[in-house]
């Protein structure tokens, strides 16, 4: 078994992903922190576009729901869902959100990671 400080165990469902629904340019970090709206509370841009890929569209979808609903609370899920022209899709969407959560657990592993000094400060001095 592997192990090491970035070895994290992923969930038996990850193993067995659904069939893609349809494959779109995708956020790969849709939060409500990432999309700007504008006075009227409509959509302006998005930021933070680091994860920008290629994915079936309900790794956004799956995120961008739970975001919202964290965020500004239970019920607005068919909202979103009714916005962006998809009917509900339980296993994509808790396939993508366990997925999402695998991929936290590895970030927040790397960043309480003590990092490694560098610098002439740490080189061996000749004798």
């Amino acid at each position: 078994m592997p192990s090491g400080p970035d070895h994290v165990r992923f969930p038996a469902a990850l193993a067995d992903p659904p069939p893609v629904d349809r494959l779109v340019v995708c956020h790969g970090d849709a939060t409500v922190p990432n999309t700007l709206l504008d006075g009227a509370g409509r959509f302006a841009a998005h930021v933070d576009v680091g994860d920008l890929g290629v994915a079936d569209r309900w790794s956004d979808i799956a995120v961008t729901t739970r975001s919202v609903t964290r965020r500004y609370g239970p019920g607005l899920e068919p909202l979103v869902l009714a916005a962006y022209g998809v009917a509900p899709d339980p296993e994509r969407t808790a396939y993508y959100r366990a997925l999402w959560d695998a991929e936290e657990a590895v970030r927040v592993r790397r960043a309480e990671r003590p990092r490694r000094r560098t610098g002439p400060h740490h080189l061996r001095r000749a004798s």
